[in-house]
């Protein structure tokens, strides 16, 4: 995958363990939403140019969004997702979602209803290698975190500072 290397974490979180919980917390969710958003705009940024599996619709660039989930006192998520539509897109792009985004990430077999691939698992892996109907993988999640995974995380720590910084000014 990639070498990520972090550097002033021990300055930071000693900084960390002064402050209030809450403010802590405000930080480290400011901090991972933009780093979270360098993901996402790299991956839409894969779509442009040349030769995009949905230069028709848009609906999966429209899809790919950062969400925050569930954590818990300690933890803060967030996560860079494509697929589901938000109900202003649904009206715009006339789909619930983009449910395709996963084909289009890893490519597929193309094959029509009830023509599921038989036998076991040697069996399946010769059927997709013999298939003339392939549609090739088209990666747009996977290389935005190669790309950009160094500055996402030079982000986070960079605006954690910042916002450390300033607080305690």
């Amino acid at each position: 995958m990639a070498d990520l290397k972090l550097d002033g974490l021990n300055e930071v979180i000693g900084r960390l363990n002064a402050l209030p919980e809450r403010l802590v917390i405000g930080s480290l969710r400011s901090g991972l939403r933009q780093g979270a958003n360098l993901i996402r705009d790299q991956a839409r940024a894969n779509f442009e140019g040349a030769g995009g599996p949905n230069e028709l619709t848009g609906a999966l660039k429209a899809s790919i969004r950062t969400t925050s989930r569930r954590g818990s006192p300690t933890r803060v998520v967030f996560n860079v997702v494509a697929g589901s539509l938000t109900a202003k897109q649904s009206d715009k792009f006339g789909a619930q979602s983009a449910f395709y985004a996963l084909w289009v990430e890893q490519g597929h077999i193309n094959r029509k209803l009830g023509e599921a691939l038989k036998g076991g698992r040697r069996s399946r892996a010769a059927q997709r290698a013999a298939s003339t109907s392939n549609t090739p993988a088209y990666p747009y999640m996977a290389p935005a975190l190669r790309e950009r995974a160094q500055d996402a995380i030079d982000m986070v720590v960079a605006t954690i500072s910042a916002n450390l910084e300033s607080d305690l000014a």
